[in-house]
């Protein structure tokens, strides 16, 4: 049966790209425990020392943060999305829209090709190719600006990462286009290629799932062995929706979702009748039940995840199932439900700047990583 978790590989997939590479590598092989070539060329120490920038979207509204290299994580801000953003974002989310050939009937074919010679027309004219990915463009290029007017520190120009939530009717070709006519550079890893869902880097921002020598990627993939897999709970939450999600992690950069809930209905600004904390109660310990699995970790995040009566019905689902001890990891100094996601992009736009692609870095490069430096602090 074509499930939920094959719908979700299908949408990476479509995402999938070759990581953006600045380095060759040779053909040398090293063998330790695995095979891995030998880096032709040296991580530039720029690329090594510079700040990461983190874009989170949601459905209406993104947030930046950037992460330096001392550790410190900074959230920059918070751009509620226009009503034209809104009314694109909600054209991307579940359930998934089928689009392009082969085709059932002309009708549809009919109505592809005029959307492609209008895109045409559009390129012609020197504008995006559709009013969408105008407000895309608009809305990553207004984030990114956020973090060169609030740090004096220099960036790698146009690098950032992207986390976006299961938005299966968004196309691999129009966030590119946008990110590309925006003059930005979407940041790859050798081990995750396309843009980074919403759950990993609420997981990474959670500080679970990473390694901490990630500049010596010989070192991070066996520390990265040794993490095991956990089962999580992810709940979003936004005055204009709730999304539950159970997920499979291996790592941060692994991630896979066994199954995912929209309710529009639940978000915080919406009317609420008199069952409206419990049905949402109802809702999150169907889904945990559901899941036949022990919930390792619970991920929140979102605008309206830390409002009280929100996180009494989280504790009270909780409870409800027996696993109130989940409640510990949200109790941390410094948690931000709402930027969680945005801190772990720039989590990981720090990593994927400074690290090797998917090889080992020579002797001759030793002198670009220096003792203190974040990620080889015992060199």
């Amino acid at each position: 049966m074509f499930g939920f978790g094959n719908l979700f590989v299908v949408w990476n997939l479509l995402f999938t790209e070759r990581p953006s590479k600045h380095f060759d590598t040779t053909q040398d092989v090293v063998t330790d425990g695995r095979q891995l070539p030998v880096c032709s060329e040296c991580v530039p120490r720029e690329f090594i020392v510079a700040p990461g920038v983190g874009i989170d979207l949601t459905s209406t509204y993104g947030t930046v943060a950037i992460r330096y290299r001392n550790h410190t994580v900074v959230d920059l801000g918070k751009i509620n999305g226009s009503i034209p953003y809104r009314q694109m974002m909600e054209e991307m989310v579940p359930p998934y829209k089928y689009y392009g050939p082969p085709f059932n009937n002309i009708e549809d074919q009919l109505k592809y090709e005029w959307e492609q010679l209008q895109r045409k027309i559009r390129r012609a004219k020197g504008l995006p190719s559709t009013w969408q990915i105008q407000v895309l463009q608009d809305m990553l290029l207004e984030l990114y600006n956020l973090s060169l007017t609030h740090t004096s520190e220099p960036l790698i120009p146009g690098n950032f990462v992207l986390s976006i939530p299961y938005l299966p009717n968004l196309h691999t070709e129009d966030l590119n286009e946008a990110i590309h006519n925006a003059n930005l550079t979407r940041l790859n890893s050798y081990k995750n290629y396309g843009p980074i869902h919403q759950v990993n880097s609420a997981y990474a921002g959670s500080g679970f799932g990473l390694c901490k020598h990630w500049g010596d990627i010989q070192k991070c993939e066996e520390e990265e062995q040794i993490m095991g897999g956990k089962d999580i709970l992810t709940i979003s939450y936004t005055k204009e929706e709730l999304i539950l999600e159970t997920s499979y992690a291996y790592g941060a950069h692994q991630i896979w979702a066994t199954a995912n809930q929209r309710h529009p209905e639940y978000g915080f600004g919406k009317a609420k009748s008199k069952d409206f904390w419990n049905d949402i109660k109802l809702r999150i310990t169907t889904m945990i039940k559901a899941s036949g699995r022990h919930i390792s970790e619970l991920l929140l995040i979102g605008e309206s995840a830390e409002e009280k009566e929100f996180l009494d019905t989280v504790w009270k689902a909780l409870d409800e199932v027996g696993q109130k001890e989940l409640y510990n990891s949200l109790q941390v100094p410094g948690f931000n439900a709402e930027f969680v996601a945005a801190r772990g992009s720039a989590e990981f736009a720090k990593r994927w700047q400074g690290e090797a692609p998917g090889c080992l870095e020579g002797d001759w490069c030793e002198g670009n990583r220096k003792p203190g430096d974040d990620a080889v602090d015992e060199l």
